[in-house]
């Protein structure tokens, strides 16, 4: 039984550092609750102030990680390990670490961009490399995109702001671009009556500005014509997507053959 008694210098040490680690813990784990209760208040307090939707994300979770590393620090503090010490190995580990993650710094740095300059908002309805659709969400690294099939695309905030990025909410209306292509032998004229036909049985096409119907290129058996309608930009795709059918189907009345034959070198 000898073996497992302490000895009079282990004694000292557990009760010297005993209450102290117990202290920490209860301060660490009270620490995490008050932090998570504290944010939370504070993002309501940001929603009162009508600070910008945007930012409030971000926010949170910056004074969320400020917090828990103060916490960390003091926790440490307590135990009695020297926080300069951890402090200049943290600022170390950083460097390390952002050399290793200079990509994802690069999102970061980018995030803050677009919450700067804001070329586009939650809620916004975008073009952004080959997808189409609203804003769900900027976070810090990346943006979240919800297209009109429900899929929600995560974009790195990098890419987005480095690309070419077509915001249809800020511009307020625009015009469907459908190219319909028909052969040499179709009659233009005869179709664009019947395509603006189709365009007034729509709610969704604007009064102003005017609608454009014009041949826009030529293949090797057939030409392409567009279609230009001004429209809300929150209708543009459900326009384009009825439009295109409801022009195969009239026209396909009429007899018109569409496709254009591609020409192959021999």
């Amino acid at each position: 039984m000898d073996k497992f008694l302490l000895d009079g210098k282990s004694l000292d040490f557990v009760l010297l550092y005993a209450p102290k680690a117990l202290t920490a813990i209860v301060i660490f784990v009270g620490g995490l609750w008050l932090i998570s209760r504290f944010t939370e208040t504070a993002d309501k307090g940001m929603v009162k102030s009508g600070i910008d939707p945007d930012l409030r994300p971000f926010l949170g979770t910056m004074l969320n990680a400020l917090m828990k590393i103060f916490l960390v620090l003091s926790v440490a503090n307590i135990v009695g390990i020297e926080t300069t010490s951890v402090v200049a190995v943290l600022a170390s580990a950083a460097f390390a670490v952002g050399l290793a993650l200079q990509g994802t710094l690069s999102n970061f740095a980018a995030g803050v961009m677009i919450l700067i300059f804001k070329p586009y908002r939650v809620g916004d309805i975008v073009e952004m490399q080959t997808f189409h659709g609203k804003v769900k969400e900027i976070q810090i690294f990346n943006t979240l995109v919800v297209t009109n099939q429900e899929k929600i695309i995560i974009v790195p905030n990098s890419t987005a702001i480095n690309g070419i990025i077509s915001n249809l909410t800020s511009q307020q209306l625009v015009k469907t671009n459908v190219l319909i292509p028909v052969r040499y032998n179709s009659d233009f004229e005869e179709i664009r009556l019947n395509i603006l036909i189709i365009l007034r049985g729509s709610d969704l096409v604007l009064a102003e500005p005017a609608i454009d119907i014009d041949v826009q290129s030529f293949g090797d058996d057939g030409f392409y014509i567009g279609v230009y309608a001004p429209c809300k930009a929150e209708h543009l795709e459900e326009l384009t997507a009825w439009l295109n059918e409801k022009i195969y189907l009239e026209l396909t009345k009429l007899g018109v053959k569409f496709g254009i034959r591609k020409y192959k070198l021999k």
